[in-house]
């Protein structure tokens, strides 16, 4: 078992992996913004002779710890992948609509939400796609949020889908632990004791 802070700092390790770094399209210094009215045009101009680098070209953004996010991103290759949708999906920076439904199918599939009344099954279908969209959103999705998403009134929800709805969010939540444990595990990190 691993402690909340090892969990912690493996979210902030794949979330500076998963993190985008592209090259930046002008040059290194320029002020050109900053001084542009015709009256101080050669200012500006001496401004941009003093460039490190020609206009057009800059280095490449890329994180301080490259070889330890290209070290995750590797060993994410290696896990289930369940797991490797579910820690793309939570901690990159692209918002991919297929990652999202594979997900949602996932845990209907899990929580066994696939059989019943057609209504119920649209309804929990609803509730988990509510629950997977808050997660990459990174908010607290409160109960009068989930009743509005699935257009009920709240004697309604309470009755009826208020079990499934914890379930969904213990659901994710194992998911969240057991698929960043994988990640520590595989990483090689020690565990709490």
């Amino acid at each position: 078992m691993y402690s909340e802070q090892q969990r912690e700092m493996m979210r902030d390790l794949l979330m500076e992996a998963f993190a985008d770094y592209t090259k930046t399209t002008c040059g290194a210094y320029d002020n050109t913004g900053v001084v542009n009215t015709t009256g101080y045009a050669h200012i500006a101009n001496a401004m941009n002779t003093q460039q490190t680098r020609p206009r057009g070209t800059s280095k490449e953004n890329c994180s301080q710890n490259i070889f330890i996010h290209l070290k995750l991103l590797n060993l994410l290759k290696t896990l289930p992948s369940h797991y490797q949708k579910w820690l793309k999906y939570r901690y990159g920076e692209t918002n991919s609509p297929q990652l999202a439904k594979d997900l949602i199918e996932i845990s209907l599939g899990e929580l066994e939400f696939l059989s019943g009344r057609p209504e119920k099954k649209k309804r929990l279908r609803q509730l988990v796609t509510t629950w997977v969209v808050s997660r990459r959103q990174f908010v607290e999705l409160m109960q009068k949020d989930i009743i509005a998403e699935l257009n009920i009134n709240r004697s309604t929800f309470v009755n009826t889908y208020r079990k499934a709805s914890e379930t969904v969010n213990t659901h994710l939540l194992i998911l969240d632990e057991k698929a960043l444990d994988t990640m520590l595990s595989a990483a090689g990190e020690p565990r709490y004791r």
